[in-house]
C-alpha cells in the first residue's frame, strides 16, 4: 500500500510540475535527492563494513556476545 502512495506522490509532483512548466525544477530536485541518498548510503555502508569486520574478528577470537549479554535480557524475551 505504501508503494502506491509513493508512486502517487511522484506522479502528482511530475504532473503539477508539467502543468506549471517547471520540469527543470522537478528534475533538479529529483537528482539532488538521489545524490543525497547515495552520499548517505555510501557513508552507512562504510560504517557497517567496519563493524562487521570487527565482529568477525571478535568471533574468530572466541568472543561470544550472546553469552555476554544473556543476563541482561529478560527471561520472557529469550528465544
Amino acid at each position: 500500500m505504501l508503494n502506491y502512495i509513493w508512486l502517487a506522490l511522484v506522479l502528482l509532483a511530475v504532473a503539477i510540475g508539467g502543468w506549471n512548466d517547471r520540469f527543470k525544477e522537478v528534475t533538479e530536485g529529483a537528482f539532488d535527492g538521489a545524490k543525497t541518498a547515495v552520499t548517505i548510503a555510501l557513508g552507512l555502508i562504510g560504517i557497517m563494513a567496519l563493524w562487521l569486520g570487527v565482529m568477525r574478528l571478535a568471533e574468530r577470537a572466541g568472543l561470544d556476545f550472546s553469552r555476554m549479554f544473556r543476563p541482561n535480557i529478560p527471561r520472557w524475551a529469550r528465544w
